[in-house]
């Protein structure tokens, strides 16, 4: 797997994107991955790509998933 794309509307990336900065697991994410938004109207896709010398880890985003869910 080379990238992990998560695609919703626009209120819920901006949470997201909100949990990279505040949540620890969000933290983390973004010390291992680069990411950046395709912007579109109403939904939007937000592209994880491994830092060098990182591998994409499904469980990373799957942890990160349950946190955003319960917290944001």
């Amino acid at each position: 797997m080379k990238e992990c794309r998560i695609n919703f509307q626009n209120d819920i990336i901006e949470n997201i994107l909100d949990a990279l900065k505040t949540c620890g697991a969000g933290i983390g994410i973004a010390e291992k991955y680069n990411y950046e938004v395709e912007s579109g109207t109403y939904s939007s896709t937000l592209v994880f790509t491994p830092k060098e010398g990182q591998k994409l880890n499904a469980i990373d985003f799957f942890m990160f998933g349950y946190f955003i869910g319960r917290d944001y």
